[in-house]
């Protein structure tokens, strides 16, 4: 399996701990529903999440995040256990993965809220420290997803 894709699913466990808050301290139920991918930058490189003919997005129940995204033409979907940190800022997020080769293992990253955009900073792999700012550098093998909620639960990924 590729860095980019492993990432994507360290990606999905993070989002999946951010189902509580990030920013503006939502209540938990509140990040539940779907999001697409509008942009990803994965180690300083933005990627065309806009081309893809399956839209990449991310399913939020509570703490259980599941990103689904495409790898060779064929869907996958990663599973992360999500909690924040609300007390810090940037708002602090653990996602441990819940299948694949770094189960167990927590993803610590960082994300933001800003009304229905969720921005979401997370290391490729359990082994990358935590990053302080929403900064993509090149070489740097952070993901940085940028998510829109669209407005029903079920539209998001059409």
């Amino acid at each position: 399996m590729t860095s980019f894709f492993r990432w994507s699913l360290s990606v999905l466990a993070l989002v999946v701990i951010a189902g509580n808050v990030c920013g503006a301290e939502p209540e938990a139920e509140s990040l539940d529903g779907r999001w697409n991918v509008t942009r990803l930058v994965i180690g300083g490189t933005e990627l065309p999440v806009r081309t893809s003919p399956t839209p990449f997005f991310f399913q939020i129940d509570g703490q259980l995040w599941r990103y689904t995204f495409e790898v060779s033409g064929k869907e996958v979907t990663a599973e992360f256990r999500v909690t924040l940190d609300t007390t810090v800022s940037p708002v602090a997020v653990d996602a441990v993965q819940l299948g694949g080769s770094n189960e167990g293992k927590t993803l610590r990253g960082i994300c933001r809220q800003n009304g229905e955009t969720l921005t979401l900073y997370l290391p490729e792999n359990p082994t990358i420290s935590r990053p302080t700012k929403f900064e993509p550098k090149p070489g740097v093998w952070l993901h940085l997803f940028e998510l829109q909620r669209l407005p029903g639960r079920d539209e998001a990924g059409q």
